[in-house]
């Protein structure tokens, strides 16, 4: 589509479904993202371009800057926007997920979360094929914003309209939260089964960006079995699949598995070599939802390491950085905090009445009293 859009002289002349159709292949094609946002940023400057590929151009320009965490050209792109998100003449749905995607990642919560309920409504009036993905950005959401228990259940229904309506890319969407998010609640079984369904929906299409994501989910259910071989082959084959389009996500939870599978071997130089930039990777993405996970294996592996230290001062900064967000607070946290500043802090806290989400704020280690 590139191809020819050049050989017609038609990349900055029109802007049109098919145009959007290219940006978004390239994306899961495993093209370089901040290429597809100089892209994204021609449709949202262009004045001739219909109010509708405006925003959907923007959409997609919340989502790939949210994967590079570049809040600068995020923040431009909706500037751009605004006049496209607050027309009422335009779909609202599709206003409201892309309000939705931008708060959630450069935004407040509070302000997510509204856009989050209003999304869930408006979307009960679009058509399955398009309610579907709209789900998938609700789950993506929830997910972010810590609404872990909602996750599952709007991924679910997501899968079910897409497989349905034969969606490819929102039903390997769907079925790769769905594993992921089985596989943080520590379900072995449904995070393997939804796995191989995400995976059978990649193999009928080129997706490279979700087969990168999927060989990552493969290769941290390898550890937990054991596998530790063939959880290193995952892991390349992820950084193969994802050599494009690395961001800070992404680069978080190859360095958490790669110091898995280094301290399960007992390659302790390994770990300890990676720790910098792990602990820069941790507390730069400590103001978003989902990386909770990468945070309790980090801190985890200080304290495993003897480096309690260290981990309590991290912990410190990490928490600050989630309060200053309005995230919530996560149940490994109770146990982090415990571990970390002794184990009867949950109960002093709970009897001063003091949130277990600001104990690491207050409370020293115990050697230092």
């Amino acid at each position: 589509l590139r191809a020819l859009y050049r050989a017609q002289n038609r990349v900055s002349a029109f802007h049109d479904d098919a145009e959007l159709i290219g940006m978004e292949a390239e994306w899961l094609g495993g093209a370089d993202l901040s290429l597809i946002v100089g892209e994204v940023l021609e449709c949202c400057t262009a004045s001739h371009a219909a109010p509708d590929h405006r925003l959907a151009a923007a959409r997609l320009g919340f989502i790939l800057t949210a994967n590079l965490g570049d809040a600068e050209t995020a923040r431009r792109i909706y500037s751009l926007a605004a006049p496209d998100l607050e027309n009422a003449e335009l779909n609202l749905a599709h206003r409201t997920a892309s309000r939705l995607i931008y708060e959630t990642s450069f935004g407040e919560a509070q302000v997510a979360r509204r856009e989050l309920d209003e999304l869930l409504s408006a979307a009960k009036a679009v058509p399955p094929r398009e309610r579907a993905q709209l789900l998938v950005w609700a789950a993506h959401a929830c997910e972010r914003l810590g609404i872990v228990d909602r996750v599952s259940e709007i991924a679910l229904n997501a899968y079910r309209l897409a497989e349905e309506a034969m969606f490819g890319t929102m039903a390997c969407s769907a079925a790769r939260k769905l594993a992921w998010n089985y596989w943080k609640v520590g379900d072995q079984t449904e995070a393997y089964r939804w796995h191989d369904i995400a995976r059978s929906w990649i193999d009928r299409g080129q997706f490279s960006g979700y087969a990168g994501d999927l060989y990552g989910l493969q290769a941290e259910l390898l550890i937990g079995d054991g596998r530790l071989a063939e959880a290193e082959k995952a892991l390349e084959k992820a950084t193969l699949a994802w050599s494009q389009t690395v961001n800070a996500r992404w680069k978080s939870w190859h360095l958490a598995t790669r110091c898995a599978i280094w301290f399960a071997r007992g390659e302790l130089e390994q770990v300890e070599a990676g720790i910098p930039n792990y602990r820069e990777l941790v507390l730069s993405l400590a103001d978003e939802g989902g990386n909770e996970i990468i945070a309790a294996r980090f801190f985890q592996l200080l304290c495993d390491l003897g480096h309690e230290r260290q981990a309590a001062d991290d912990l410190k900064v990490y928490v600050a950085k989630r309060r200053s967000k309005g995230l919530p607070s996560w149940p490994g946290l109770a146990a982090l905090v415990e571990r970390i500043f002794g184990p009867q802090t949950h109960d002093r806290c709970r009897s001063n009445d003091q949130p277990l989400f600001e104990v690491s704020q207050t409370r020293q280690l115990p050697h230092d009293r």
